[in-house]
Formats: structure tokens, C-alpha cells, sequence
């Protein structure tokens, strides 16, 4: 299935562009998307999931067609 990936702020871009169409097979959830991006396992928690403009968990199954959009935890003080 096709997911559409959207990269904000400071992550790295894998695909070397921050908008981009990735490949995943039926089933994959957020955290396999954001792992088979190449960020580490441990940096999972720290990213910022919104799918189809609605902030998700990094256990919501992804469907064909749908907009992931990724960003880093900001902090302040």
C-alpha cells in the first residue's frame, strides 16, 4: 500500500525531500512506517504522528492512501 509522508522541522528526510510517497505492506502501523524510515527504534516516542490530519498513535494501522505527517517533540522553558 502507498502511504504519503510528510516531514517537519529538524528530522532527518530519508527520501531527501520532505513530502514523498513510501511503500508499506497491508497492516504496517505507524511505528513500522517511522523504523523503515531509518529513525532508531529508541527515537520513536520523541516523533510526532498526525494520519489524515488527526494526531495518532505509533500503534494505528495504516491504510492505502493515507497522509502521515511526522515531526520532533519540541521543548521549551
Amino acid at each position: 500500500m502507498n502511504i504519503r509522508v510528510i516531514i517537519y522541522g529538524s528530522l532527518l528526510r530519508p527520501e531527501g525531500q520532505h513530502d514523498f510517497v513510501r511503500e508499506m505492506a497491508e497492516g504496517a502501523t505507524v511505528r513500522n512506517l517511522i523504523v523503515a524510515l531509518g529513525y532508531q527504534p529508541q527515537h520513536v516516542p520523541t516523533i510526532l504522528t498526525t494520519v489524515n490530519g488527526m494526531q495518532a498513535s505509533h500503534n494505528m494501522r495504516l491504510k492505502e492512501g493515507d497522509e502521515i505527517v511526522l515531526s520532533v517533540m519540541i521543548g521549551g522553558g
